[in-house]
């Protein structure tokens, strides 16, 4: 009787164990469902920096990929469907993910920025099979603002450096800047980091801090985490700057805040998955007020939309696109083909004036920084010749306020001494301080000393470009300076043009300007030269030739 109560016991205990167990299943399987169910909300990821990884990626999307997403779905579905990148938790990504948390007002104004753009970036992100998560770079560069110009001269919603935005097709001159043409940025953008990605084999990480730091620098990272004997991935990696180490975790940060935008209580904007505009093809150019007024669309809000136009116009000869809210694409070519040819000529030959007065200026102003800089130069010769005229009759003036030309000092007195009882007059020092545009053989034949030995006493080399401000030592002896030619560096030579000679040729032949040119004949010739005209030239001995 024990025995069968014992044995019923048993039973019944195996029995209650057996009715726990499976309802301790029951109440684990929704969440494990929950988890793994592709819509979202059901995961809630750690804003804490100590949680585990997932490595695995935004695998809770995958079911999305193959779907044909119409007009009514919403971008971010697009979006999220194209994510391809591990979902890293990180501290470098989660103190980025909790300032994105703390700034919502920043999240929602990006959202709405971002609207305009977001169905064009995504075509250009499934054309070039790249990462989903490379559509919101801009909210990494330049907060989806176009017209952003950074302090090192990047500019637009890429932030592309002239020279890479050159390297990738993006023109850039007086009227346009392809680097802020949302279109043909992004065209240029996309490929650029499709061609960083196989720089680094696949490796999306070093390949967007390649896209901030420049793909040679994060190399030399990598080689030198190699001769270390360090991992060369992208978190091993600290020989990099800061802001290229907080660069990556940004971009995985704020991917991660819309792949979880319920779960950390961030509202998305509606935008749905349908173009915003349309690129449409002009044959002229185009004032950008005119064709806002023609697509009936706000001017601020046009030209922002084609922001890489400078100056108000499509340029003279081109590129003459523009982007054009897809609303009103057929109002705005019935308009612009209502323009007789007439019209679009006249207006394209005032854009060609403008240039060309525009460029006039350019070279007028450059003009006379040089006549002013040359004018300088022979106010200092003219100078320079007074004093050497005044020395020459024992005239000795110091010209102690003179900061422009001379500032005097004598040998020590054991130099003097010694001299002195050779018969020989102690040299003097001068000092003359460079200007711009100065050289050697300029300064040398203001002294009337050889230029070789203005090299030697202060350790130039006489091809070598003089620095502004830098201070020269001229030495000299005064009762030699007015001496026989054989020991000036400076000789009176005549030349007889020839046929197809020019002042420009001849002053190059001499090594000295047409302005002197000019003056040491200025009683023979007005402004040009003729064949057969015997000029006088001052030249350097070693030039001398006729």
């Amino acid at each position: 009787m024990i025995k069968n109560n014992f044995n019923r016991s048993v039973k019944f205990l195996f029995f209650l164990m057996v009715v726990m167990f499976i309802s301790g299943c029951a109440e684990q399987s929704p969440k494990s469902f929950a988890f793994n169910d592709s819509s979202p909300g059901h995961q809630f990821p750690p804003r804490s920096p100590n949680q585990n990884n997932n490595k695995k990626g935004w695998s809770r999307f995958k079911s999305l990929q193959k779907k044909n997403f119409s007009e009514q779905d919403l971008i971010w579905d697009r979006l999220l469907s194209l994510y391809a990148l591990p979902e890293v938790d990180h501290p470098r990504v989660e103190r980025e993910l909790n300032w994105y948390l703390d700034h919502p007002d920043y999240i929602a104004r990006v959202q709405q920025r971002a609207e305009p753009y977001l169905y064009q970036i995504l075509n250009e992100i499934e054309e070039k099979n790249i990462p989903g998560e490379m559509a919101l770079l801009p909210i990494v560069e330049s907060a989806f603002r176009p017209e952003a110009v950074s302090s090192a001269s990047a500019a637009g919603l890429w932030q592309f450096m002239p020279a890479t935005g050159q390297l990738f097709g993006l023109e850039q001159n007086s009227w346009y800047d392809g680097r802020r043409d949302i279109y043909k940025s992004t065209q240029a953008a996309a490929s650029y980091l499709k061609d960083l990605s196989e720089t680094f084999n696949g490796d999306w990480l070093l390949a967007l801090a390649s896209y901030n730091y420049g793909k040679g620098n994060v190399q030399k990272a990598i080689d030198k985490n190699y001769l270390s004997g360090e991992p060369t991935d992208y978190w091993s990696l600290h020989n990099l700057p800061q802001e290229t180490m907080a660069y990556v975790p940004k971009l995985l940060a704020i991917a991660k805040l819309f792949a979880h935008a319920d779960e950390y209580n961030i509202q998305l904007h509606p935008i749905r998955n349908k173009p915003v505009f349309e690129v449409v093809d002009l044959d002229s150019p185009l004032n950008l007020y005119q064709a806002a007024a023609m697509a009936n669309t706000n001017s601020e809000h046009f030209l922002k939309l084609n922001s890489g136009y400078k100056n108000g116009v499509t340029p003279p000869d081109g590129p003459n696109h523009l982007l054009i809210p897809i609303a009103q694409v057929d109002s705005f070519r019935k308009k612009f083909d209502q323009i007789s040819d007439e019209q679009k000529e006249l207006f394209t030959q005032e854009l060609r004036n403008e240039q060309a007065k525009v460029l006039a200026a350019k070279k007028a102003q450059e003009a006379e920084k040089l006549r002013k800089a040359e004018e300088e130069r022979l106010a200092l010769i003219r100078a320079q010749e007074e004093k050497l005229a005044r020395q020459k009759h024992g005239k000795h003036d110091k010209h102690k306020g003179d900061d422009k030309l001379l500032a005097l000092k004598s040998d020590d007195k054991n130099s003097h001494s010694k001299n002195a009882k050779k018969g020989i007059e102690p040299a003097q020092e001068n000092f003359y301080t460079v200007k711009k545009s100065d050289t050697i053989y300029q300064i040398a034949r203001s002294f009337s000393v050889n230029p070789k030995d203005l090299a030697s006493w202060n350790n130039l080399q006489l091809n070598k470009p003089l620095k502004s401000g830098q201070k020269l030592s001229i030495k000299s002896k005064p009762q030699m300076v007015a001496s026989a030619a054989n020991n000036n560096p400076f000789q009176k030579v005549y030349y007889v043009v020839k046929k197809g000679d020019s002042l420009i040729g001849i002053a190059k032949r001499f090594n000295v300007s047409i302005p002197d040119i000019k003056k040491w004949n200025a009683d023979k010739m007005n402004k040009n030269i003729e064949t057969g005209m015997k000029l006088k030239v001052i030249v350097d001995a070693a030039h001398s030739t006729t």
